[in-house]
């Protein structure tokens, strides 16, 4: 859980003016697994790509869809939603979105371990290479997720906000990825082994267990889900 103080990273840094300014400014994305809060992806600009959550068969936007309804779901244990990554058509509809205010595009994914975003936003790149030519796009994996891929994307909108350029964001990002450790608690590792996302810790699925487990997934484990420790409280 994050709250606006979190986000001092950003403070002191004055958005950049003018038409010109702004076709030069690099474009920051990401998508709703990083946890980017509405109030900040719009006041710094970041175009924010929502994944899928399938219900009943249907196909929702992450953004469209009634948390209180689906907490609830998950509670019951039974025909539980699943989630796909966003599609290569999304990510080209941003890139097309974005191109008409920047030439530079930079895209920050969670591990493409967990799914197919990362391959899907990098399919949308080659597309977009013919489409818009006169633009810029670079997408990072940053094997992690949540709270660590939220700190590369808040470095890279405050670099963009200072007018870094594109190769030295990218430089940037690439530099943190390597810093940061993303660590998991968690009551139960249920819907880990149900959506098949245990990866290294899939020894642990046994619910019978009444323990609490700790996770791993940054550079350190390759992007990977990783256990480090259990214990009972």
């Amino acid at each position: 859980m994050y709250n606006t103080s979190d986000y001092d990273i950003l403070s002191g840094s004055a958005p950049v003016e003018g038409e010109e300014a702004l076709m030069n400014k690099v474009a920051i994305m990401t998508d709703t697994v990083s946890g980017v809060p509405p109030k900040v992806a719009e006041e710094f600009d970041i175009k924010v790509v929502p994944l899928h959550i399938i219900m009943d068969g249907v196909s929702y936007l992450e953004t469209e869809v009634d948390k209180t309804q689906l907490y609830a779901r998950l509670a019951q244990k039974e025909n539980l939603p699943t989630t796909s990554s966003p599609t290569a058509g999304q990510y080209l509809e941003a890139y097309r979105e974005l191109s008409q205010k920047t030439k530079a595009i930079l895209h920050i994914c969670y591990t493409s371990w967990i799914g197919m975003g990362y391959k899907e936003a990098i399919h949308a790149k080659k597309i977009a290479k013919d489409e818009l030519p006169e633009v810029t796009i670079e997408v990072i994996d940053t094997r992690t997720a949540h709270g660590a891929q939220l700190l590369c994307v808040l470095a890279a909108a405050r670099a963009a906000v200072e007018g870094k350029s594109l190769p030295e964001i990218v430089d940037m990002v690439n530099g943190l990825i390597p810093k940061l450790n993303l660590l998991l608690i968690l009551d139960t590792v249920y819907y880990l082994g149900k959506g098949g996302r245990m990866g290294k810790a899939t020894a642990w699925k046994d619910p019978a267990l009444a323990t609490k487990s700790i996770l791993e997934m940054d550079a350190a484990t390759e992007g990977v889900m990783t256990p480090l420790t259990r214990t009972r409280t």
